[in-house]
């Protein structure tokens, strides 16, 4: 269902926009703000409002954005959204937590904790650059953990094609991979 602040939307055209993108991300959005937030089924609904709201109030900055990367643009809104609540939630334990999980996460090697922050980045500027369909098929297949027949239904395909889909954005991810980090190499002369 779509959300009464969206249906409020004077202009026809935003009104339009901002239900297509609710109805084609509602689940990556609601997947997004689970994975930061724990807390009841409503708390979450809550976040995710808050992110449409957020998204509306800059609805130029959205239809500026090219439509393969608007799914990109919505995640990052609703990561924000649950950050900024935790952070207000408990500012003092979120700051020591997410410290402490970065340097943990590179066993307290700073030198590991650079290079992942490195990789992080090559990762997120591959992702970025895959075309709208594979984002979205990866990210129905491995985050969302949709089944077959549920991604087929998502994107009008047969449920035998979901496998070669899959595969395809897989083997697209790889290539862009490959291309950014060989774009990251120094170059010898």
């Amino acid at each position: 269902m779509i959300p009464l602040i969206i249906q409020m939307i004077e202009s026809p055209e935003d009104r339009e926009l901002m239900e297509d993108i609710y109805e084609s991300c509602r689940r990556l959005m609601y997947s997004e703000i689970k994975k930061l937030v724990s807390g009841p089924e409503e708390m979450i609904e809550d976040l995710l409002h808050s992110s449409v709201e957020k998204m509306i109030r800059h609805i130029d900055k959205l239809k500026e954005i090219q439509v393969n990367k608007r799914t990109s643009y919505v995640c990052e809104i609703c990561r924000n959204t649950a950050i900024d609540f935790l952070r207000k939630r408990n500012p003092v334990e979120y700051r020591e937590s997410e410290e402490l999980d970065r340097f943990e996460s590179s066993m307290g090697i700073p030198e590991l904790f650079l290079l992942k922050k490195e990789e992080d980045s090559i990762i997120k500027l591959a992702w970025d650059q895959l075309d709208e369909k594979h984002r979205r098929v990866l990210s129905e297949k491995y985050i969302l953990r949709l089944s077959d027949q549920e991604i087929a239904k998502d994107l009008g395909i047969g449920k035998d094609s979901v496998r070669t889909t899959v595969g395809r954005a897989r083997n697209a991810y790889r290539k862009k991979l490959s291309e950014v980090e060989a774009a990251r190499q120094p170059h010898c002369t």
